[in-house]
């Protein structure tokens, strides 16, 4: 189960009329939420980060050190937050 929270989104799209939108809450459930592309990635970046550090987890139990390692290697780096959200 994964920890990464998925980010609110950020306008709201009619399953009925593809061109209406709402920067709003949604508010019927005709509305699908939509993310931006910078919200897609950082979530998919930490559902593979979360993936390889169980991965290392397990192989580091199993005394495979080797793969630990390498399973290491792989792990994305963690970008640094702008200054306005620190």
């Amino acid at each position: 189960m994964t920890q990464a929270k998925m980010l609110e989104p950020v306008a709201y799209r009619s399953k009925e009329s593809p061109y209406l939108f709402s920067l709003g809450g949604p508010e019927t459930d005709g509305f699908d939420g939509l993310i931006t592309t910078t919200q897609a990635e950082a979530y998919a970046n930490a559902r593979v980060r979360e993936a390889l550090e169980e991965a290392a987890q397990i192989a580091d139990a199993h005394n495979a050190f080797a793969t630990y390692d390498a399973i290491r290697a792989l792990l994305p780096s963690t970008p640094a937050r702008p200054e306005s959200e620190q």
